[in-house]
Protein backbone atom coordinates (compact mmCIF):
# COMPACT_ATOMS: atom_id res chain seq x y z
CA UNK A 1 0.00 0.00 0.00
CA UNK A 2 1.78 3.34 -1.15
CA UNK A 3 2.16 5.54 1.68
CA UNK A 4 1.95 9.50 1.38
CA UNK A 5 5.73 11.01 0.30
CA UNK A 6 6.54 13.12 3.42
CA UNK A 7 8.11 13.03 6.59
CA UNK A 8 5.14 13.54 8.83
CA UNK A 9 3.29 10.45 10.11
CA UNK A 10 1.04 10.24 7.34
CA UNK A 11 -2.08 7.27 7.34
CA UNK A 12 -1.81 5.50 4.17
CA UNK A 13 -3.69 6.99 1.26
CA UNK A 14 -6.74 4.36 1.18
CA UNK A 15 -7.47 5.97 4.73
CA UNK A 16 -7.07 9.35 4.28
CA UNK A 17 -9.48 8.73 1.19
CA UNK A 18 -11.91 6.71 2.68
CA UNK A 19 -13.98 6.49 -0.96
CA UNK A 20 -11.30 5.38 -2.72
CA UNK A 21 -12.46 2.11 -3.81
CA UNK A 22 -15.68 3.89 -5.06
CA UNK A 23 -13.79 4.98 -7.77
CA UNK A 24 -14.13 1.85 -9.70
CA UNK A 25 -18.28 2.24 -9.66
CA UNK A 26 -17.96 4.15 -12.58
CA UNK A 27 -17.62 1.12 -14.35
CA UNK A 28 -21.08 -0.01 -13.19
CA UNK A 29 -22.81 1.22 -16.27
CA UNK A 30 -21.07 -0.27 -18.79
CA UNK A 31 -20.75 -3.44 -16.66
CA UNK A 32 -24.45 -3.55 -15.91
CA UNK A 33 -25.36 -2.28 -20.19
CA UNK A 34 -22.81 -5.35 -21.12
CA UNK A 35 -25.00 -7.94 -18.70
CA UNK A 36 -27.88 -6.73 -20.83
CA UNK A 37 -26.63 -7.75 -23.91
CA UNK A 38 -25.54 -10.95 -22.99
CA UNK A 39 -29.01 -11.66 -21.81
CA UNK A 40 -30.09 -10.02 -25.25
CA UNK A 41 -28.32 -12.81 -27.03
CA UNK A 42 -28.67 -15.59 -24.57
CA UNK A 43 -32.85 -15.00 -25.02
CA UNK A 44 -35.17 -15.06 -28.18
CA UNK A 45 -33.38 -11.87 -28.79
CA UNK A 46 -36.03 -10.00 -26.91
CA UNK A 47 -35.41 -6.13 -27.67
CA UNK A 48 -36.42 -4.60 -23.76
CA UNK A 49 -33.02 -5.35 -23.18
CA UNK A 50 -31.41 -3.14 -25.26
CA UNK A 51 -32.98 -0.75 -23.32
CA UNK A 52 -31.14 -1.06 -20.29
CA UNK A 53 -28.19 1.42 -21.22
CA UNK A 54 -30.58 4.37 -21.58
CA UNK A 55 -32.45 3.48 -18.93
CA UNK A 56 -29.11 3.31 -16.50
CA UNK A 57 -28.11 6.25 -17.22
CA UNK A 58 -31.49 8.87 -17.45
CA UNK A 59 -33.57 6.98 -14.87
CA UNK A 60 -31.86 4.56 -12.84
CA UNK A 61 -28.55 7.01 -11.80
CA UNK A 62 -30.85 10.03 -11.21
CA UNK A 63 -32.62 7.87 -8.37
CA UNK A 64 -29.50 6.91 -7.49
CA UNK A 65 -27.97 10.65 -7.13
CA UNK A 66 -31.14 11.93 -5.71
CA UNK A 67 -31.47 9.15 -2.80
CA UNK A 68 -27.09 8.98 -1.91
CA UNK A 69 -27.72 12.96 -1.54
CA UNK A 70 -25.11 15.61 -1.15
CA UNK A 71 -21.90 14.54 0.25
CA UNK A 72 -20.96 17.35 2.51
CA UNK A 73 -17.41 16.15 2.66
CA UNK A 74 -14.24 17.00 1.23
CA UNK A 75 -10.02 16.20 0.78
CA UNK A 76 -8.15 19.25 2.15
CA UNK A 77 -5.53 20.79 -0.45
CA UNK A 78 -2.80 19.05 1.72
CA UNK A 79 -4.33 15.28 1.03
CA UNK A 80 -5.45 16.03 -2.66
CA UNK A 81 -2.17 17.03 -3.70
CA UNK A 82 -1.04 14.35 -2.24
CA UNK A 83 -3.33 11.89 -4.08
CA UNK A 84 -2.84 13.64 -6.72
CA UNK A 85 0.61 11.58 -7.30
CA UNK A 86 -1.03 7.96 -6.83
CA UNK A 87 -1.12 5.99 -9.43
CA UNK A 88 -4.21 4.28 -8.71
CA UNK A 89 -6.69 7.00 -9.81
CA UNK A 90 -5.54 7.60 -13.20
CA UNK A 91 -5.03 3.15 -13.62
CA UNK A 92 -9.26 3.51 -12.96
CA UNK A 93 -9.25 6.17 -15.64
CA UNK A 94 -7.42 4.48 -17.93
CA UNK A 95 -9.10 1.33 -17.22
CA UNK A 96 -12.48 3.23 -18.28
CA UNK A 97 -11.51 4.00 -21.17
CA UNK A 98 -10.56 0.89 -22.16
CA UNK A 99 -14.37 -0.30 -21.09
CA UNK A 100 -15.68 2.33 -23.46
CA UNK A 101 -13.85 0.95 -26.20
CA UNK A 102 -15.25 -2.63 -25.56
CA UNK A 103 -19.01 -1.00 -25.18
CA UNK A 104 -19.06 0.43 -28.07
CA UNK A 105 -17.36 -2.54 -30.19
CA UNK A 106 -19.56 -4.95 -28.42
CA UNK A 107 -22.16 -2.37 -29.44
CA UNK A 108 -21.70 -1.82 -32.76
CA UNK A 109 -21.39 -5.99 -32.67
CA UNK A 110 -24.97 -6.35 -31.31
CA UNK A 111 -26.22 -3.85 -34.26
CA UNK A 112 -24.86 -5.63 -37.35
CA UNK A 113 -25.84 -9.03 -36.20
CA UNK A 114 -29.04 -8.81 -34.96
CA UNK A 115 -32.58 -7.62 -36.26
CA UNK A 116 -33.51 -4.60 -33.82
CA UNK A 117 -36.47 -2.73 -34.25
CA UNK A 118 -36.38 0.47 -35.13
CA UNK A 119 -37.81 2.02 -31.87
CA UNK A 120 -34.85 -0.32 -29.80
CA UNK A 121 -32.51 0.31 -31.67
CA UNK A 122 -33.07 4.29 -31.29
CA UNK A 123 -33.50 3.96 -27.72
CA UNK A 124 -29.95 2.08 -27.59
CA UNK A 125 -28.17 4.71 -29.66
CA UNK A 126 -28.86 7.25 -27.37
CA UNK A 127 -27.87 5.13 -24.04
CA UNK A 128 -24.74 4.20 -25.70
CA UNK A 129 -23.86 7.41 -26.75
CA UNK A 130 -24.86 9.44 -23.70
CA UNK A 131 -23.00 6.63 -21.54
CA UNK A 132 -19.72 7.09 -24.34
CA UNK A 133 -19.96 10.70 -23.47
CA UNK A 134 -18.08 9.96 -20.71
CA UNK A 135 -14.64 9.18 -22.32
CA UNK A 136 -14.99 12.98 -23.60
CA UNK A 137 -15.29 13.79 -20.04
CA UNK A 138 -12.20 11.49 -19.27
CA UNK A 139 -10.08 13.09 -22.04
CA UNK A 140 -11.15 16.52 -20.13
CA UNK A 141 -10.07 15.73 -17.10
CA UNK A 142 -7.08 13.80 -18.29
CA UNK A 143 -6.12 16.60 -21.00
CA UNK A 144 -5.33 18.78 -17.76
CA UNK A 145 -1.85 16.97 -17.19
CA UNK A 146 1.15 18.09 -18.02
CA UNK A 147 3.13 14.29 -18.54
CA UNK A 148 3.10 12.99 -21.92
CA UNK A 149 1.85 9.48 -20.69
CA UNK A 150 -1.77 11.11 -19.86
CA UNK A 151 -1.40 13.45 -23.19
CA UNK A 152 -1.39 10.14 -25.13
CA UNK A 153 -4.09 8.83 -23.24
CA UNK A 154 -6.32 11.97 -23.50
CA UNK A 155 -6.45 11.21 -27.42
CA UNK A 156 -7.63 7.67 -26.83
CA UNK A 157 -10.54 8.61 -24.99
CA UNK A 158 -11.08 11.40 -27.57
CA UNK A 159 -11.04 9.13 -30.36
CA UNK A 160 -13.70 7.10 -29.39
CA UNK A 161 -16.27 9.97 -30.41
CA UNK A 162 -13.77 11.65 -32.78
CA UNK A 163 -13.48 14.84 -30.60
CA UNK A 164 -10.41 15.31 -31.62
CA UNK A 165 -10.79 19.11 -30.88
CA UNK A 166 -12.21 19.65 -27.50
CA UNK A 167 -8.84 19.69 -25.18
CA UNK A 168 -7.08 22.30 -27.46
CA UNK A 169 -10.25 24.61 -27.07
CA UNK A 170 -10.79 23.57 -23.73
CA UNK A 171 -7.39 24.39 -22.38
CA UNK A 172 -6.35 27.19 -24.46
CA UNK A 173 -9.97 28.65 -25.16
CA UNK A 174 -12.16 28.06 -22.86
CA UNK A 175 -9.90 28.29 -19.69
CA UNK A 176 -9.35 32.03 -21.19
CA UNK A 177 -12.92 33.07 -21.75
CA UNK A 178 -15.43 31.26 -19.59
CA UNK A 179 -18.15 32.86 -18.21
CA UNK A 180 -17.81 35.66 -20.74
CA UNK A 181 -20.11 36.43 -23.79
CA UNK A 182 -16.81 34.98 -26.40
CA UNK A 183 -16.72 31.79 -24.69
CA UNK A 184 -18.70 29.60 -26.72
CA UNK A 185 -18.93 26.55 -24.12
CA UNK A 186 -20.44 29.68 -21.11
CA UNK A 187 -24.66 29.58 -21.81
CA UNK A 188 -26.19 32.44 -21.37
CA UNK A 189 -28.72 33.22 -19.09
CA UNK A 190 -32.04 32.55 -20.54
CA UNK A 191 -30.53 30.42 -23.22
CA UNK A 192 -32.23 26.81 -23.76
CA UNK A 193 -29.79 23.69 -24.26
CA UNK A 194 -30.78 23.34 -27.89
CA UNK A 195 -29.92 27.12 -29.02
CA UNK A 196 -26.87 26.08 -26.78
CA UNK A 197 -25.84 23.35 -29.03
CA UNK A 198 -25.99 25.00 -31.99
CA UNK A 199 -23.35 27.85 -30.73
CA UNK A 200 -21.50 25.44 -28.54
CA UNK A 201 -20.75 22.31 -30.70
CA UNK A 202 -19.53 24.56 -33.75
CA UNK A 203 -17.97 27.32 -31.83
CA UNK A 204 -15.82 24.21 -29.95
CA UNK A 205 -14.97 22.99 -33.68
CA UNK A 206 -13.72 26.22 -34.98
CA UNK A 207 -11.86 27.65 -31.72
CA UNK A 208 -9.98 24.21 -31.61
CA UNK A 209 -9.08 24.29 -34.89
CA UNK A 210 -8.27 27.98 -34.95
CA UNK A 211 -5.87 27.60 -31.86
CA UNK A 212 -3.73 24.56 -33.55
CA UNK A 213 -3.47 26.08 -36.61
CA UNK A 214 -1.72 29.29 -34.50
CA UNK A 215 0.44 26.71 -32.47
CA UNK A 216 1.45 25.33 -34.91
CA UNK A 217 1.83 28.54 -37.28
CA UNK A 218 4.43 29.27 -34.36
CA UNK A 219 6.59 26.41 -34.80
CA UNK A 220 6.89 26.95 -38.73
CA UNK A 221 4.60 23.99 -39.30
CA UNK A 222 2.15 23.76 -41.75
CA UNK A 223 -1.49 22.50 -40.54
CA UNK A 224 -1.52 19.42 -42.47
CA UNK A 225 1.04 17.95 -40.37
CA UNK A 226 1.55 14.78 -37.76
CA UNK A 227 2.07 17.25 -35.18
CA UNK A 228 -1.25 18.27 -35.65
CA UNK A 229 -2.95 17.07 -32.63
CA UNK A 230 -6.36 17.34 -34.27
CA UNK A 231 -5.41 14.92 -36.79
CA UNK A 232 -4.45 12.78 -34.46
CA UNK A 233 -7.36 12.11 -32.76
CA UNK A 234 -9.64 12.33 -36.03
CA UNK A 235 -7.34 9.70 -38.22
CA UNK A 236 -7.45 7.25 -35.16
CA UNK A 237 -11.35 7.40 -34.97
CA UNK A 238 -11.30 6.83 -39.09
CA UNK A 239 -9.30 4.42 -38.59
CA UNK A 240 -11.57 2.53 -36.11
CA UNK A 241 -14.66 3.78 -38.12
CA UNK A 242 -12.64 1.77 -41.19
CA UNK A 243 -12.09 -1.31 -39.37
CA UNK A 244 -15.14 -1.83 -37.90
CA UNK A 245 -17.32 -0.83 -41.48
CA UNK A 246 -15.04 -3.35 -42.80
CA UNK A 247 -15.52 -6.61 -40.28
CA UNK A 248 -19.85 -5.52 -40.03
CA UNK A 249 -20.36 -3.84 -43.19
CA UNK A 250 -21.41 -0.33 -44.38
CA UNK A 251 -25.50 -0.76 -42.20
CA UNK A 252 -22.94 -0.02 -38.84
CA UNK A 253 -22.00 3.42 -40.49
CA UNK A 254 -25.00 5.12 -39.39
CA UNK A 255 -25.18 4.18 -36.30
CA UNK A 256 -21.82 5.09 -35.83
CA UNK A 257 -21.65 8.44 -37.12
CA UNK A 258 -25.05 8.82 -34.96
CA UNK A 259 -23.30 7.68 -31.84
CA UNK A 260 -20.34 9.98 -32.12
CA UNK A 261 -22.57 12.97 -32.65
CA UNK A 262 -24.78 11.86 -29.94
CA UNK A 263 -21.74 11.59 -27.61
CA UNK A 264 -20.69 15.21 -28.62
CA UNK A 265 -24.25 16.48 -27.23
CA UNK A 266 -23.45 14.72 -24.20
CA UNK A 267 -20.89 16.51 -23.09
CA UNK A 268 -22.65 20.09 -24.64
CA UNK A 269 -25.18 18.82 -21.58
CA UNK A 270 -22.41 18.84 -18.88
CA UNK A 271 -21.26 22.25 -19.94
CA UNK A 272 -25.03 23.61 -20.22
CA UNK A 273 -25.60 23.12 -16.78
CA UNK A 274 -21.89 23.50 -15.23
CA UNK A 275 -21.52 27.01 -16.68
CA UNK A 276 -25.28 28.09 -16.91
CA UNK A 277 -25.87 32.28 -16.62
CA UNK A 278 -22.21 32.55 -15.35
CA UNK A 279 -21.24 35.97 -16.53
CA UNK A 280 -17.57 37.71 -15.92
CA UNK A 281 -15.86 41.16 -16.61
CA UNK A 282 -12.40 40.02 -18.34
Amino acid sequence: MQQASSGNNYAPMSSREPKRWLWCSSLVLIAVSVLAYVSFVSSPENPIYLAVPAVAIFVVLPAADWWIGEDPTNLSDEIEGELASDPFYQLVAYFLIAGHYGFFVLTVWIVANHSIPIWALAVLLIGTATINGNAINIGHELGHKADATNRFMTKVALALSGYGHFTIEHNRGHHVLVATPEDCASACMGENVYAFALRELPGALIGGWSQECRRLAAKGLPVIHWRNEILQVYVTTLLMTALLVFYFGWSVLPFIVLHHFLSWYALTQINYIKHYGLLRQK
